[in-house]
């Protein structure tokens, strides 16, 4: 899942005044803000990273650069890291929304689906938001709380989707592909109302996923699956290869 809804904010470090600059820890302390500042601007996050512990090392007690080192973990996608420093920062400040996200998206992506879902679970009852929710619809799915998913959907279809946000998955070829988070969204409906046993509402739910984007292969290959498994059942015939196995689960 590609929405992300956490915007990495430079403003706290870029504004730091740099007291005390005639002290050697000033001097020390203004060259890893350059530093950090210049690493910043090209993206360069290890060298900012790098920067960021130098600078918690000479000012242990100040919290922004914590912050910081989650936000620069977790768009380096080293996420393990990015969990334990948001975790330093709830510690202080145990409702600071951006740092819930940044670890239930960590938590996402190392597996931790349970302890990812009881946060996402959380955000969403503190205010909607598509990316709480579309994260939350896929970890239930993943673990099979297929009734939950069904409520995080429905939930989901009574807002408006944006038609600007997106989802990325592996399309043909295993090349990365791109498709509106509505259709992900019926996509997601029509595996869970399949795996719960209703075809036929599976079936209508990837036909949705199609009218909003008739190129999602996804949704593609499960309607065709559920609609052969239909016509079999209709005409009595087996074909084991219109299988249960044919649905194309998301990764």
């Amino acid at each position: 899942m590609n929405i992300k809804s956490i915007v990495f904010s430079l403003a706290v470090l870029m504004s730091i005044p740099v007291s005390g600059q005639n002290s050697v820890n000033g001097q020390v302390k203004k060259m890893h803000i350059d530093v950090y500042r210049n690493a910043v601007k090209a993206q360069d996050f290890p060298t900012a990273i790098t920067a960021l512990n130098y600078l918690l090392a000479i000012e242990p007690n100040k919290g922004h650069y914590k912050d910081s080192l989650a936000y620069a973990y977790y768009w380096s996608s080293n996420y393990a890291q990015a969990i334990y420093w948001s975790d330093e920062v709830l510690k202080s400040q145990p409702d600071n929304t951006a740092m819930l996200e940044i670890k239930a998206f960590c938590l996402k992506k190392t597996n931790n689906m349970i302890k990812a879902i009881a946060i996402y679970e959380d955000l969403l009852k503190k205010e909607f938001n598509f990316s709480y929710a579309f994260n939350l619809c896929e970890l239930q799915y993943s673990v099979k709380r297929l009734y939950e998913c069904m409520a995080t959907i429905e939930t989901i279809h009574a807002h408006a989707i944006p038609d600007s946000l997106t989802f990325n998955y592996l399309g043909a070829s295993q090349q990365i592909a791109q498709t509106p988070v509505k259709a992900a969204v019926y996509n997601y409906e029509g595996l869970a109302l399949y795996e719960l046993g209703d075809k036929q509402a599976a079936s209508a739910a990837f036909g949705k996923s199609l009218e909003v984007d008739s190129t999602f292969t996804h949704a593609k290959a499960n309607f065709l699956a559920v609609s052969n498994e239909l016509q079999n059942e209709v005409t009595g015939v087996t074909n084991q290869n219109a299988s249960k196995s044919e649905i194309k689960r998301e990764d």
